[in-house]
């Protein structure tokens, strides 16, 4: 289920929201864990579904590779298809917040604009659970080491983000590659189902405690 927003204050959003008692109750899933905790390396026993989780090093090698300034640059969209617990997507947003000038504007704003361009695909519904604790905690922690307290309207604005970036879903990217890839993802549970419904992706804009989303198809260049 979309939910657009035109300009509508945070305590707007949370009455929205609320209305919506089956988005609500899954936003009330995510918790803030006492630390973030991500699977370095491993697998689980199954041959089947064969699961390897990257170590921190090899990610900040491979940011680096990419360049640390396009990584940072909120006003590029970020997108994980794989994205397993996190690895990359809670260490890029580690990096953002890090770069956030604390001096003007409102912190908590700037800290969901480094977010809302951060996207995240992953097939097992676990792990997509843990990465988006892991993001919650992390940007909560940030906040909070700042002396922010969220309101909350602003922690359920924050959680809706973060579920709507942070996808249950398969990617198609076994498909024959072309110029324009549109259908890059499929939600679950729906394609366990057969039944792929393509995904758009959200865009946000936080100005001055409002809140803009509307969402499109990906546009990525083969």
């Amino acid at each position: 289920m979309n939910l657009e927003f035109n300009n509508e204050t945070y305590d707007a959003v949370l009455s929205i929201l609320k209305e919506k008692k089956t988005l609500y109750k899954k936003l009330s899933t995510l918790t803030c864990l006492d630390k973030v905790s991500l699977k370095t390396c491993g697998h689980n026993d199954s041959l089947d579904n064969f699961q390897i989780f990257t170590p921190r090093f090899i990610v900040d090698d491979m940011l680096k590779s990419i360049g640390i300034d396009n990584i940072t640059n909120n006003n590029y969209r970020i997108l994980e298809p794989t994205s397993g617990d996190g690895a990359f997507t809670c260490r890029i947003l580690e990096l953002r917040l890090n770069k956030i000038d604390k001096s003007l504007g409102d912190l908590f704003e700037k800290a969901l604009v480094c977010l809302s361009t951060i996207y995240s695909i992953e097939i097992d519904k676990d792990l997509i659970s843990e990465q988006r604790n892991n993001i919650y905690t992390i940007l909560l922690k940030y906040l909070k080491s700042n002396g922010r307290e969220l309101t909350e309207a602003e922690d359920a604005v924050l959680r809706f983000l973060i579920v709507s970036n942070f996808t249950w879903a398969e990617t198609n990217i076994y498909q024959e590659p072309t110029l324009l890839i549109c259908d890059v993802a499929f939600k679950m549970p729906e394609a366990e189902k057969k039944k792929y419904t393509s995904i758009n992706f959200p865009v946000w804009n936080f100005t001055q405690n409002k809140v803009n989303l509307h969402y499109e198809a990906p546009e990525i260049g083969g």
